[in-house]
């Protein structure tokens, strides 16, 4: 890691968003940037609002009061978390601006952090073919702060399905939060389950090929740990049931989810996994979207 990009709009949760940020800053020591992004094609409608007098200068006002806006929150993490971020306000349509300031050639070492409400950020990120599409360009890992910091991760919990981008998930949780604990989870959805029982299959079969299933995924699940590095106590679970609800029902005791974006297929990189858009929405906890 080698940068971190707070993409905010100023609002409360980007606040707490830049908290996060400045605490990750200081503990990786590597630079922070505050970015807020204003697209002033959507100015003359409220310039048609307002008397004629204010609406020529209104663009530079709002322009102005966001930098010192931003340069006020500098100021105060750089006291707090002894850091020096930079504050920068830029004009432009909010993904292309944000995909631009995280960039191609250092995508990779690069993380951007947002708050999960506000004008919403992630809204404009997650939803939509197109901002799919627009994310899909890049292989910067996202960090979604939904709680106030009260301190580093302590408990993270990463589930997997055995595709490339698990061990990337793993390593971007090595990078943010080396000090950190895991639980490496696996929901296993059987195939066919529902129907075995109405093939006449006998209890004692369905319960061998559960059992099947079950060992083999915890195999996967040593193998991965053991290619990853990770400590013997890093805590293993494999369960059974929907991804979502099985994640959600871990996530107690864990103080930051991270998810990749996309499963095996080539033609899922192009797209956010509906699985990760489930558990952003619906966690309570921070979510690092990883690539």
């Amino acid at each position: 890691m080698r940068r971190i990009v707070l993409a905010t709009d100023l609002s409360a949760p980007a606040r707490q968003a830049a908290e996060r940020a400045a605490q990750l800053s200081h503990s990786l020591a590597v630079p922070m940037e505050l970015l807020h992004i204003v697209n002033l094609e959507l100015m003359p409608r409220l310039q048609n609002a307002v008397p004629a007098a204010v609406a020529a200068s209104l663009p530079q006002r709002v322009l102005k009061a966001a930098q010192e806006t931003l340069e006020t929150w500098a100021a105060d993490l750089q006291s707090r978390y002894a850091i020096n971020p930079t504050a920068r306000v830029i004009d432009g349509e909010l993904l292309h601006e944000l995909l631009d300031a995280v960039g191609d050639e250092d995508a990779e070492s690069s993380l951007l952090v947002c708050g999960a409400t506000g004008e919403s950020i992630v809204r404009h990120f997650f939803l939509g073919s197109t901002a799919e599409r627009l994310s899909g360009r890049t292989s910067c890992p996202m960090l979604v702060v939904k709680n106030p910091v009260t301190g580093p991760y302590r408990h993270v919990l990463v589930p997997v399905d055995f595709s490339p981008s698990s061990l990337a998930a793993i390593q971007h949780v090595q990078a943010l939060a080396p000090q950190a604990g895991l639980t490496l989870l696996h929901a296993v959805e059987l195939p066919f389950q529902g129907l075995l029982s109405l093939a006449g299959i006998g209890r004692e079969d369905i319960d061998g090929y559960r059992a099947t299933v079950e060992q083999e995924a915890n195999e996967k699940l040593h193998a991965l740990c053991q290619q990853a590095g990770l400590p013997p106590s890093t805590l293993l679970r494999v369960v059974q049931g929907e991804p979502v609800a099985s994640i959600l029902a871990q996530e107690q005791g864990c103080d930051l989810i991270v998810m990749g974006k996309h499963g095996e297929s080539r033609f899922q990189k192009l797209f956010i996994g509906k699985n990760t858009k489930k558990v952003l929405a619906e966690s309570r906890h921070d979510v690092l979207v990883s690539v």
